[in-house]
């Protein structure tokens, strides 16, 4: 009875831990109207716009979106590009566009919402012909 109370905690925190975090997710563009367009997490080569949902005001101004690729030779992640952001603190939902965000490479990339050198949150995605 104990070890399953303990179990029980143990999943419930992991939940209240893994809300507590901002989401980052992707999609082909997000309309004023219609929202996020096409969201996914795999894409033809081209402008990818990121996007951010948190529960509670992110509290940064300036931040970075930062791609890394999968190295399929080595297995491991290289720096691919960072796009630097301004945003408003009080803000907990963001998109992230510019028409130099473009992946152009097939492949699987790591992205990651930083703050100087802190995560914020990051996600994967993979690029397809």
């Amino acid at each position: 009875m104990k070890l399953k109370l303990l179990f029980i905690l143990v999943f419930i925190s992991s939940l209240i831990y893994c809300q507590s975090k901002p989401l980052l997710y992707f999609c082909q563009e997000y309309d004023y109207e219609k929202g996020e367009v096409g969201q996914g997490s795999v894409f033809t080569p081209g402008q990818i716009t990121v996007m951010v949902k948190a529960n509670d005001p992110l509290g940064l101004k300036e931040v970075d979106i930062q791609f890394d690729k999968l190295n399929m030779r080595t297995g491991k992640y290289e720096f691919y590009d960072k796009i630097p952001f301004t945003l408003n603190p009080k803000g907990n939902y963001f998109y992230f566009t510019k028409d130099e965000m473009q992946l152009k490479e097939v492949g699987v990339y790591r992205c990651f919402l930083l703050s100087g050198d802190k995560v914020i949150a990051n996600s994967s995605l993979e690029i397809i012909k």
